[in-house]
C-alpha cells in the first residue's frame, strides 16, 4: 500500500474527508518538496565548499612554491614566470 492508498483510508468518502484528504496530501508534497530542496541545496553547498577549498590549496602551494623558490636564490622574474604571478604578486607573498 503506498502512501495515497493509505491517506485515502483513513478519510471517509465525504466532503469533510475529502477536504482533509486533499490536506494531507498538499502537506506531504510539501514536506517532499522542502525535503528535495534541502537535499539539493546540501548537494550544491558541499559541491561549492569543495571548489573553494581546492582553490585555497592551490593558491596556498602556490605561495609556499614562491617563498621556496626565493629561499633557494631563484631570480623574482623567473618565480613570475613558473608561477603564472604577475612580478607584483611575487612581491607582496615574499613581504609577506
Amino acid at each position: 500500500m503506498n502512501q495515497d492508498e493509505g491517506l485515502v483510508r483513513r478519510f471517509y468518502r465525504t466532503e469533510e474527508g475529502d477536504k482533509k484528504l486533499k490536506e494531507a496530501i498538499i502537506r506531504e508534497e510539501r514536506e517532499e518538496a522542502r525535503n528535495e530542496g534541502l537535499q539539493d541545496g546540501l548537494t550544491r553547498g558541499r559541491a561549492e565548499g569543495l571548489a573553494e577549498g581546492r582553490l585555497e590549496g592551490i593558491e596556498q602551494n602556490r605561495h609556499e612554491m614562491v617563498i621556496n623558490m626565493n629561499k633557494k636564490g631563484i631570480e623574482l622574474e623567473t618565480i613570475s614566470e613558473i608561477t603564472n604571478l604577475d612580478i607584483d604578486e611575487v612581491k607582496a607573498i615574499i613581504e609577506q
